[in-house]
């Protein structure tokens, strides 16, 4: 009796001490996270009051160019970190022969689309500034690629890869979806991969939303003169109202890259979010059969082949099972008869090619990618350590861990320039073919501008430009705050 007293006894000593030092482990942890929170606030607020510019990014490699933007690979000096910097022109921005529209809505759509994710399956915007003469978006580095080099090299996937592929792009849409957007150019080349093999969605330069900042009406209104000389402004016209079906809001612009384009948008009709739908079939079809559903090389008969275009009578492999068939043939139907036209995404959720594939919405993050994906396949392409005098020992983006040294060895993803197709290279990169390494050039010469960009230039006064040229570009400045 008295032996069992005292078993009880301890045993209650025991559970004391263990509760008081998980009490005491739970303090601390909570001590050291308002520690880091703190210290990233501070950070936060001190970068606040610096005006952002180009010297605080140092150039290390061309990813892409073209007539409207331009995009680097750089090292941010602020971060200690990778990220990509896109170059807008304004002089372009404003509808030359090029460009006959003006592109300030698609801009500020891209800008606000990337600022307001908040997703695992979609990038991020870092933060957003500008010149007189261009605007600076930067945004997460994926060093895995992107989904378009992936099938170049490999030519097709398994359905197993393809379902795990098209699952994450299927949530990209969805975050996309919530946020108000409409991606409107859905491709492989668009599609990014991490470092661990999961995909996100990029470039939103075609992005739309029902904002009046994101209507061209609105900068037509604007930027009209004879508004500011009546003194109506922005209160004379009434704003452009949202073209609406029952809770969805319709668009009618052509806009998109040939081949993934869908049929209602092709024959200039309203629109809404299944036109994402139609693409997602696309590279659902392009990953297992190895080429595009349909294929020529004349881009006006292209899309009248996809505007007369029976899906159920593409032509399949004899190994593709019927579920793979079934999805692909529903996204690529008319929009009434769309796989996802009636409850959205949870339609293609449910769908038995994901379920005969093993895909566990819920757990796709944490979840082994089954992608044939090496990050060391694209080495040539990247540094393969941080700039000279560039610190290293901060926290990697969205991971938790520190980057060091060793850990920076990331391959390029190709940034598709959202004007659509590759122009000219911009002037001063032409001798930088094929593998544009930038790292010793300065900004005036990769940019072409002909002056120079140092420390001393954020305390000059800028050009002056027209207060009604500056208005569309008014807060446009942007920094995300990095939670810990």
């Amino acid at each position: 009796m008295t032996e069992s007293v005292c078993d009880a006894d301890c045993c209650g000593r025991q559970e004391t001490v263990r509760d008081g030092f998980q009490e005491f482990s739970a303090a601390a942890t909570g001590h050291a996270s308002w520690q880091l929170t703190g210290v990233a606030e501070g950070k936060y607020l001190r970068r606040l009051r610096k005006r952002e510019s180009l010297v605080d990014y140092i150039p290390v490699r061309a990813l892409s160019w073209g007539p409207l933007s331009n995009v680097y690979l750089v090292w941010s000096k602020d971060e200690g970190r990778f990220c990509v910097l896109k170059a807008i022109r304004k002089d372009v921005i404003d509808g030359p022969d090029r460009f006959p529209l003006r592109q300030y809505a698609l801009i500020r759509a891209e800008r606000d689309a990337m600022a307001e994710a908040n997703s695992e399956w979609l990038v991020k915007l870092h933060s957003a500034f500008q010149d007189s003469n261009r605007l600076y978006l930067t945004m997460d580095y994926l060093r895995g690629g992107d989904l378009g080099s992936l099938l170049d090299r490999c030519g097709k996937l398994t359905e197993r890869a393809t379902a795990f592929c098209a699952a994450e792009i299927t949530l990209g849409i969805e975050a996309l979806q919530n946020l108000g957007y409409m991606h409107r150019d859905l491709k492989p080349d668009n599609i990014l991969i991490t470092a661990t093999g999961h995909v996100k969605l990029a470039d939103f330069g075609f992005a739309k939303s029902p904002r009046p900042t994101h209507n061209k009406k609105y900068y037509d209104q604007l930027l009209d003169p004879s508004l500011f000389r009546t003194g109506a402004g922005l209160y004379g016209p009434p704003r452009p109202r949202p073209r609406m079906r029952g809770n969805r809001w319709k668009a009618t612009s052509r806009l998109g890259t040939p081949g993934f384009i869908a049929p209602e948008v092709l024959s200039r009709r309203k629109y809404s979010d299944e036109a994402d739908y139609y693409p997602l079939g696309v590279i659902i079809y392009r990953c297992i059969v190895g080429r595009m559903p349909i294929e020529h090389s004349n881009t006006s008969i292209l899309n009248e082949m996809v505007v007369s275009c029976d899906p159920w009578q593409l032509p399949y492999p004899r190994r593709t099972s019927f579920h793979a068939w079934h999805i692909i043939t529903m996204l690529l139907s008319e929009s009434h008869r769309r796989l996802g036209h009636r409850n959205g995404t949870r339609d293609i959720k449910n769908h038995a090619f994901f379920r005969a594939n093993d895909i566990d919405f819920d757990k796709l993050l944490d979840s082994v990618p089954p992608v044939p994906f090496n990050v060391q396949h694209d080495q040539n392409h990247v540094p393969q350590r941080p700039p000279s005098g560039a610190k290293t020992d901060v926290r990697a983006n969205g991971s938790g861990a520190r980057q060091t040294p060793e850990d920076l060895t990331p391959v390029m993803s190709t940034v598709v320039d959202s004007a659509g197709g590759a122009g000219e290279p911009a002037s001063g990169v032409e001798e930088l073919l094929p593998y544009f390494p930038l790292e010793g050039h300065r900004w005036e010469t990769i940019l072409g501008d002909g002056k120079t960009v140092d420390a001393e230039e954020d305390e000059e006064e800028e050009e002056e430009v027209a207060p009604e040229r500056a208005l569309p570009f008014v807060g446009f400045e942007y920094r995300r705050f990095e939670e810990v």
